[in-house]
């Protein structure tokens, strides 16, 4: 859940043995391990993923997750090839920072994706400017709640606001939009960090307004 607060995707395994499974069908960006697992413990998996790599020259970035973050310890988890630790139960800030200096960038999507009205409309144009500019009506007013809503603090329509703004950002091809309106409402429904809370929802209002820009120029062809 923290992940997903955070805007990221994540895949959860029962221990070591496990995720080297998991290692072995796809790749990822970035392995955050427990240290204390049966079969296989994270210094265990550690070893194995760093031994693979010096025959392709890769290189996962691991990051521990532990109780025990004493000066000795951590040094013990870089000395088995990780290349971070953080202290349980974890900080939402410290994670998103460990990840933001891990996490390769992402690509930037464009504010209006018209592939998915083009799966509604087929090639009327007439009716994707149409629905694109209903969108942007109703979105702006969603956007308008929410920030009102962050202004007074009112966590329930904070959340109510972001849930409702994901489901027509995403139908109208506003993926970006919809991306950081999940954020914000899943980070509210975990009792994020105000100062978290209050990022999210700017940059929800970026993006709403990255959408404005886009369509009031004319729709993307």
């Amino acid at each position: 859940m923290q992940l997903t607060s955070l805007g990221h995707a994540a895949e959860l395994t029962n221990g070591g043995a496990e995720a080297l499974a998991a290692l072995g069908r796809r790749r990822y960006a970035l392995l955050l391990t427990d240290i204390q697992m049966p079969e296989v413990d994270g210094f265990e998996l550690t070893r194995r993923i760093r031994a693979a790599e010096r025959a392709t020259g890769a290189h996962l970035p691991i990051v521990a997750l532990t109780a025990n973050a004493a000066p000795a310890d951590i040094e013990s988890y870089r000395a088995a090839g990780m290349d971070a630790a953080l202290s349980k139960p974890l900080d939402l800030a410290k994670l998103d920072a460990a990840l933001s200096r891990f996490l390769p960038p992402t690509m930037a999507l464009p504010p209006i994706n018209l592939d998915v009205l083009r799966r509604l409309c087929g090639d009327d144009r007439a009716l994707m400017d149409e629905l694109l500019n209903d969108f942007v009506g109703v979105g702006r007013h969603i956007a308008d709640e929410v920030a009102a809503a962050v202004a007074a603090r009112n966590g329930t329509a904070i959340r109510a606001g972001a849930h409702n703004l994901k489901g027509c950002s995403r139908n109208a091809g506003a993926m970006p939009l919809g991306d950081a309106a999940q954020a914000l409402e899943q980070a509210v429904m975990q009792d994020a960090p105000w100062e978290r809370v209050t990022a999210l929802a700017a940059t929800l209002e970026q993006a709403m307004r990255e959408v404005e820009r886009v369509i009031a120029a004319a729709p993307p062809s």
